[in-house]
């Protein structure tokens, strides 16, 4: 997806000259009582009112028609994505077109979404008429990952989840995401399902059992594509000591419009208390004074707060606070990041 694709699509949901002339015709006559037309050319401050007004209506239609056209629509939906915020993501954006059907369960994937710290999939699962799904439905494990610089196709320490978007008509639409620890880059995108079934939880959630997964179609299911993105991240490597014993080294803020994610080091694998002050909160400050806050001990699946060990031999490890943004927002309307009570000015 380019701008050359985006545009194509506005041409192609554009209405023709015809049809303009159509809709014209019928604004400047109205049929009366006994069959006849009343001429309205005479009112040409009101029909000029009336003819924009009209425009900016099929314009409207027109742009959310052609973000439509290139955005799965389960996307559109859940992360807000109109005409500014498409233009936003451009390039970030892919459609593979790869299904895979075994045992009666097709696996099909619709669409990919990354800012190079994060990746998202929406796929859908159809199953056989004859398979009778309950609510659980769904497999017993999936595995999401990218490579990464660092890691190569290796998960390493990584973050996964995912969200049930509909589940109707024998049909399963959901999301995936996949959040490793390093850049994501580009290279091979693969997706692992093992058996597809529910979860028999227990009546008495008092009782301690485990819960058991019960099997309807054995199998596994692996999709694997090709992969490429243009990166939409800001990054910025301010290098501040931090800390009330500058223990902590601030190495990385990277934003893009999907989300933010803050990097700094220690010599030891302490908490974040002294980076992040009393509040353990990142704040972000945008140009209209609104603001964003994310906290450590936030129960989210849309943050994370994380620490892994980056250099073995002089003990140094990484700290990384992640934070997927509840809608798409531009990386040049963040002026600042408060850690603590440090500001980051965004320039």
């Amino acid at each position: 997806m380019n701008l050359i694709d985006l545009n194509n699509c506005f041409d192609n949901a554009a209405p023709t000259c015809e049809q303009k002339q159509r809709m014209l015709n019928a604004i400047l006559e109205q049929r009366n009582e006994s069959g006849g037309t009343v001429s309205f050319k005479r009112k040409r401050k009101k029909l000029t009112v009336a003819i924009a007004a009209i425009a900016a209506l099929v314009l409207m239609a027109t742009a959310a028609m052609a973000v439509r056209n290139v955005w799965n629509e389960r996307f559109v939906d859940y992360f807000g994505i109109g005409e500014e915020q498409a233009a936003l993501l451009e390039g970030a954006v892919g459609a593979p077109d790869i299904s895979i059907t075994e045992n009666g369960v097709t696996i099909e994937v619709l669409q990919t979404l990354t800012d190079g710290q994060v990746v998202y999939v929406v796929f859908q699962v159809t199953v056989h008429e004859q398979i009778e799904l309950n609510n659980d439905a769904f497999f017993e494990h999936t595995f999401f990952w990218a490579e990464t610089e660092q890691r190569g196709a290796v998960p390493g320490y990584s973050g996964q989840e995912r969200a049930i978007l509909d589940r109707s008509n024998g049909i399963i639409t959901a999301m995936a995401m996949y959040r490793p620890s390093d850049t994501i880059v580009d290279g091979t995108l693969s997706f692992d399902f093992r058996n597809f079934g529910y979860r028999d939880w227990p009546g008495n959630a008092g009782t301690g059992s485990m819960s058991e997964f019960v099997t309807l179609v054995e199998g596994q299911w692996l999709l694997e594509w090709d992969f490429t993105y243009t990166d939409t991240t800001r990054k910025l490597s301010p290098n501040m000591a931090l800390g009330t014993r500058g223990e902590f080294l601030l190495t990385e803020i990277t934003i893009s419009p999907i989300s933010i994610t803050v990097r700094a080091q220690r010599e030891s694998s302490g908490s974040m208390d002294g980076l992040l002050g009393d509040a353990r909160a990142v704040t972000v400050m945008f140009k209209d004074g609104s603001s964003i806050v994310y906290r450590s001990l936030d129960i989210d699946l849309s943050s994370l707060f994380g620490l892994s060990l980056m250099d073995e031999k002089d003990m140094i490890y990484e700290m990384r606070m992640f934070r997927r943004f509840d809608r798409i927002i531009d990386p040049d309307d963040v002026i600042s990041v408060i850690l603590g009570d440090v500001t980051i000015p965004i320039e």
